[in-house]
């Protein structure tokens, strides 16, 4: 194990070691336990999030409602651009007008 692996600000490198080793335990349990179930979280609530995340066969999802928002708010940048080029070009045609 290197220095940079082994110093836990503000432990010592036996108390360091001492986390490391209960912590690397404790996940490979959790680990353990989740592959021995046949189905580690609740089956049930992770179809509705992947459901809600992809939509049930259509269009409804969270990932393609969010990639057609993006691309209308693209959209809405392109018009909020123009828009400011148009007012922007009316300002000096009229400025250009009054000092003629």
């Amino acid at each position: 194990m290197t220095d940079a692996l082994a110093a836990v600000p503000g432990f010592t490198p036996e108390q360091s070691l001492a986390l490391r080793t209960v912590a690397r335990q404790t996940a490979e349990e959790m680990v353990s336990q989740l592959n021995s179930k046949p189905c580690g979280f609740d089956c049930q609530a992770m179809a509705e999030v992947r459901t809600t995340l992809y939509g049930a066969g259509n269009d409804d999802g969270l990932k393609t409602t969010v990639t057609k928002m993006q691309k209308d708010v693209e959209s809405l940048v392109w018009w909020y651009r123009g828009l400011v080029v148009a007012v922007v070009s009316s300002w000096i045609a009229m400025l250009v007008s009054y000092l003629q």
